[in-house]
């Protein structure tokens, strides 16, 4: 499109890139000029795009500044980078210290901390071998009864006073007329009580010799279900 204005004319050249309309004016006498190249203009890699005013911060291994997101809610205050690569970028520089640390001689620093959780894993370790192979302590995932405050594998729930809270008595506290009177609804003799199930011991610790009788009588039971002809 060619108009004029103040005497001089003007020459309008539309040029259609790819869902963006750009405009060059060139005057009308210039005898060489070029057309708009078609290529994308992109945001410079500097610019970071803000629009509700999210706290920022600046990754400490590309050093390029992120926002805030809802998977850092709790912990935005630790986060230094900002992607999962350059998290694993920053876990590697500092194994790469470390491991330049103990090669120059720096003996490695121990802390009472790591050395109090190596012990209790061990421990845990153990007890769980024990368990398994039978040898554990008999009293391991026992409870006390709430009244006389002996260890026992079996326990009543139930509610036997003014509080109405949920407590565990043994079988022989049960029996009492102060609880229940050995009567799974009660004996009446107590107003507060009110039933609420078992509590079993499942890691009871049984001997060798009742889990090997176990076994064999299971097998028996197998064995006899069959239809054999």
């Amino acid at each position: 499109f060619m108009f004029s204005r103040n005497g001089l004319s003007i020459v309008l050249l539309a040029s259609r890139v790819p869902r963006v309309l750009t405009y060059t004016l060139l005057p009308a006498y210039s005898a060489t000029y070029t057309y708009p190249s078609r290529q994308i203009l992109m945001a410079s890699s500097k610019a970071m795009r803000n629009p509700n005013n999210l706290p920022t911060k600046v990754c400490v291994v590309c050093n390029r500044p992120f926002t805030w997101r809802k998977k850092w809610e709790r912990c935005w205050d630790e986060v230094t980078t900002c992607s999962k690569r350059c998290n694993a970028e920053r876990k590697k520089r500092t194994r790469d210290g470390a491991g330049s640390d103990l090669e120059e001689g720096a003996a490695p620093i121990a802390t009472g901390v790591d050395e109090a959780k190596r012990a209790a894993k061990k421990e845990a370790k153990a007890e769980r071998r024990a368990i398994r192979a039978g040898r554990a302590d008999a009293s391991i995932g026992q409870k006390q009864c709430s009244q006389c405050s002996r260890s026992v594998d079996l326990l009543v729930r139930c509610q036997i006073d003014a509080t109405n809270q949920w407590k565990f008595v043994c079988g022989a506290c049960w029996k009492l007329p102060t609880v229940a009177g050995g009567v799974v609804d009660g004996s009446g003799d107590n107003p507060h009580y009110r039933y609420g199930g078992l509590w079993k011991n499942l890691r009871k610790q049984r001997p060798v010799k009742e889990e090997v009788e176990a076994d064999m009588s299971r097998a028996t039971l197998d064995l006899t279900g069959l239809d054999i002809a």
